[in-house]
């Protein structure tokens, strides 16, 4: 666990030999991502679509196998 240790951790514990810290690996098979204008612009957009009955467009999204 020391060398994946960075001294921002240390806001949660206090050293790499902490007995609370856990690590998980994890081997995703898909991914998925979405980019969007932000919070308060995606907000403005489905508080118009919910008005207009349009659906919104809040962002780019794109799917792929690992």
């Amino acid at each position: 666990m020391a060398t994946l240790w960075e001294k921002t951790d240390a806001a949660w514990w206090d050293d790499a030999d902490d007995p609370e810290i856990r690590l998980i690996t994890v081997a995703p098979d898909e991914g998925e991502l979405w980019d969007s204008p932000g919070l308060v612009v995606a907000t403005a957009k489905m508080v118009f679509a919910a008005v207009t009955g349009a659906r919104p467009n809040v962002g780019d999204n794109a799917k792929v196998d690992l």
